[in-house]
């Protein structure tokens, strides 16, 4: 017996979706998997995006992805100091990258050292912190060294999204 026109048609479309269901399951997966790493911080503020850089002069904690546009703070510690200044060195390469909007506290002063911007502070308590509060000019992946009072340059790189 031959099948019927209409059987012949019947069996195409479930092929069809067959293969229509398996691809939404692929899709579903895929905004499931967007939807966590959003969550965890991937595109900004989260437990992906948090980072640090420790050295023995201090520590720098700073966002792994920033978005253009949107201010974040890069948060410096000193380790304890006894000549009561605190020196924070930032790469010139970087601060082509992102302007410095704001600093807390405020520096007593600011001067060029070859390709580097220092900042020197009065001081504080131990453990206080250095925020620099910081807006992106670029896109892409940015790096810095960071030297924090004469110690070993410490590394940072973020990634600016648009």
């Amino acid at each position: 017996m031959s099948r019927s026109r209409s059987q012949d048609e019947v069996e195409a479309d479930l092929a069809f979706h067959r293969t229509e269901w398996r691809i939404q399951r692929v899709g579903w997966v895929l905004v499931a998997l967007f939807l966590a790493l959003a969550v965890g911080g991937l595109f900004g503020n989260g437990p992906l995006s948090r980072a640090h850089a420790d050295g023995a002069a201090g520590r720098i904690e700073y966002q792994r992805f920033v978005r253009y546009g949107l201010s974040t703070d890069l948060v410096v510690t000193p380790a304890g100091n006894e000549h009561g200044v605190n020196r924070v060195e930032i790469s010139e390469a970087y601060l082509e990258a992102f302007r410095i909007e704001g600093v807390t506290p405020e520096p007593a002063a600011v001067r060029m050292a070859g390709k580097a911007l220092v900042y020197e502070f009065a001081s504080a308590a131990p453990g206080a912190s250095i925020s620099f509060n910081i807006h992106p000019q670029r896109l892409w992946r940015h790096s810095a060294q960071i030297t924090i009072d004469g110690g070993a340059p410490l590394q940072i790189s973020q990634l600016t999204y648009p």
